[in-house]
């Protein structure tokens, strides 16, 4: 009867994050996101519809390039770590130069 009652409950955990997690990823996704946030800027649609080309593409490129590492890796830990710490440099160095570049940089044409 616990067991029957613990497996309830990993289900019902397991298919409540499955589900916010999908519904998040859709929220953020490339595809909506970033051309809706670029064109409410004022860029021209041209130039929104690159975004997601050019984003898939990048991320595919990361992947070639990053799997020998990862496959060659003794721990992952250490990759992770790397990871985590450039997302956070790239973090820190877009805030100390955001307000030195200006508001309108991301979209061409618009100074």
């Amino acid at each position: 009867m616990a067991e029957n009652l613990g497996a309830r409950r990993n289900f019902a955990v397991l298919l409540g994050q499955g589900v916010s997690g999908a519904a998040a990823n859709e929220l953020t996704s490339v595809q909506l996101v970033l051309p809706f946030l670029y064109t409410t800027a004022g860029a021209p649609i041209f130039f929104a519809s690159l975004l997601v080309p050019v984003s898939t593409v990048a991320k595919r490129i990361a992947q070639v390039l990053a799997a020998p590492l990862v496959s060659a890796a003794r721990s992952n830990k250490r990759l992770i770590l790397l990871a985590a710490l450039a997302v956070a440099l790239a973090i820190i160095l877009i805030s100390a130069t955001f307000n030195v570049v200006g508001t309108y940089w991301p979209v061409p044409g618009s100074r």
